[in-house]
């Protein structure tokens, strides 16, 4: 699995430096998670457009890319906004991630992990022949630490043995 943190002030060149899309034999399951917290209120819509470009490079369907939606703020404030098999289709998702709206609260990011590593392990989560991906967009500030306790161990624990590379790299 891959978790990508994505700064909240990007722009769509830093996050796409390639017109390339990506190959149709591709499964990915892409848990997205959006900072929706107090201090990101201005930047909360410019989250959800760099969402919407990414899904519009992916090939959306049940055999190819599918993408959940977290959105969160304070405590026991993440919610999944979007399950993976609610849109099958990249038109239809990207009509339903501009529909997201703001929270606002504190920030808990490790919350918001804790409910991505449910989301990929719940009935309707990960693919076993699919690769998992977790992008965060947050501002880095979090009333928990997100990088201690059972956090990370939980989300580690959900890698396959051939992530195990990636699995050295985050303890």
């Amino acid at each position: 699995m891959n978790i990508i943190f994505l700064p909240s002030y990007l722009t769509p060149i830093d996050l796409f430096v390639s017109d390339r899309k990506v190959d149709n034999r591709c499964l990915l399951d892409i848990v997205i998670v959006l900072d929706a917290s107090g201090s990101l209120q201005t930047r909360f819509q410019r989250q959800l457009e760099l969402t919407i470009q990414l899904v519009d490079r992916l090939i959306i369907g049940p055999e190819n890319a599918r993408v959940a939606v977290i959105k969160y703020a304070g405590r026991r404030k993440s919610k999944l906004a979007i399950p993976f098999n609610k849109y099958t289709d990249k038109e239809s998702l990207q009509v339903a991630l501009k529909n997201i709206g703001f929270i606002g609260g504190t920030t808990y990011t490790n919350e918001a992990l804790l409910k991505a590593d449910e989301v990929l392990s719940g009935a309707d989560g990960r693919r076993s022949q699919a690769s998992p991906i977790i992008v965060v967009f947050t501002d880095g500030f979090s009333h928990d630490d997100p990088a201690s306790g059972d956090c990370w161990r939980r989300i580690t624990s959900i890698l396959s043995e051939e992530d195990h590379a990636i699995r050295e790299r985050i303890n």
